[in-house]
C-alpha cells in the first residue's frame, strides 16, 4: 500500500504536470484532487398537501423563486411529487378497474 510519502510525491508530481500544462494531469486533478462541489440537501420546509397537488407544486415553485430555495433542489422536489402522483394515479386506475370487473361479473 502507499505510505503518506508515496501520496505526498505523487501529489507533487502531479502538481508539476498541472502547473506545465499538461491536460491529462488537469483533467486528473479536477477529477479526483478537486472536484466540483456536489450539492447537499438540507431540510427544504414547504407547503404539500397531498390532497392539492397543484398547490404544492406551486409552494416549491414560489420558494424557488423567491431565493428561499436553490433550483437544483426544487427540481428535485417536484419531480419527486411527480412521482408520487403517478404512484397514486396507478394505485387509483386500478381500484376503478377493479371495481368495474367486479360490477360486471355481477351483471352477467
Amino acid at each position: 500500500m502507499f505510505n503518506d510519502a508515496d501520496i505526498n510525491l505523487v501529489h507533487q508530481m502531479l502538481m508539476s504536470k498541472v502547473a506545465e500544462g499538461d491536460t491529462a494531469a488537469m483533467a486528473l486533478f479536477s477529477r479526483y484532487i478537486a472536484p466540483p462541489p456536489k450539492a447537499t440537501l438540507g431540510p427544504t420546509p414547504f407547503n404539500y398537501s397531498q390532497e392539492d397537488p397543484i398547490n404544492a407544486a406551486e409552494s416549491v415553485i414560489c420558494a424557488v423563486s423567491d431565493g428561499q430555495l436553490p433550483a437544483d433542489v426544487g427540481r428535485i422536489l417536484l419531480d419527486g411529487m411527480t412521482g408520487v402522483q403517478r404512484i397514486r394515479e396507478a394505485v387509483e386506475l386500478e381500484q376503478r378497474l377493479k371495481a368495474i370487473e367486479e360490477k360486471l361479473g355481477q351483471d352477467i
